[in-house]
Order: structure tokens, then sequence, then C-alpha cells
């Protein structure tokens, strides 16, 4: 349904170095290298964008987002987690099924140095 989304920092290069080690276990690298003003992350296109007001200054900066990025397994799920945490990132719920949720989601949620919250989720559906 999304085609991008981003969050707007207030330093793209520190929240770069973050989401260059959360992204890496997801096979995401920088697509778009336009710092210090916006990094964008993908596979093949940019999905992900961090940017500074600078670059677009229509923009506020993101204040308590919460998104998640989807795993195809149950062990990506964890190695997302431990490199969010290595990098920075305040563990919230560590790796683990939630059946009130679903029989098969098992996520994580951390928050990054920004003060996001990062959902992190094998879930085959509703």
């Amino acid at each position: 349904m999304l085609y991008h989304t981003s969050l707007c920092v207030p330093d793209v290069p520190q929240a770069g170095e973050f989401y260059d080690r959360v992204l890496a276990p997801l096979g995401m690298t920088r697509i778009w290298k336009l710092e210090p003003l916006a990094i964008g992350y993908g596979r093949t296109r940019g999905e992900f964008w961090l940017q500074s007001p600078d670059h677009m200054p229509f923009l506020e900066l993101t204040r308590h987002g919460h998104f998640a990025f989807a795993c195809e397994t149950r062990e990506q799920v964890g190695k997302v987690h431990d490199a969010a945490v290595e990098a920075g990132g305040r563990s919230i719920v560590p790796p683990s099924a939630d059946p009130a949720i679903g029989p098969d989601y098992f996520a994580a949620i951390v928050e990054d140095p920004d003060g996001h919250v990062i959902e992190i989720l094998r879930w085959s559906g509703e």
C-alpha cells in the first residue's frame, strides 16, 4: 500500500548509522545517499527514508513514530532486534510470540535513539 515512508530526524548521519545496522539483516541498504540531508533505504528502491527538515522544509521533526518491518523468519526477527540493541536502541519487547494477536505472530519492539518505536515482526496473516 505504501510506496515509501520517512522519518524527519535531527541528525541524518547519526540515524543512518543506526538504521544501517538495523536494516542489514533485512537485506536493505542505502539506495539513495544524500547525506547530510537524506538517506533512502531499500532492496531495489528507496522504501524507508531518513531526512532532515533542511531537505524538505515543509516537514517537521517526526516525534514518536511507530512503524513495522516485516521479517521472513523468527530468526530474522531476532537478528534485527539484536542489531538494533547493539546499535543503541532500547528493547521494549524481546523477540516473542503473542497468541492474543495471532497464532503465528512473532515480534520484537525496539525504541530507536530518536524515540521512534520499531516493531519487527514475522506474521503470515490476520
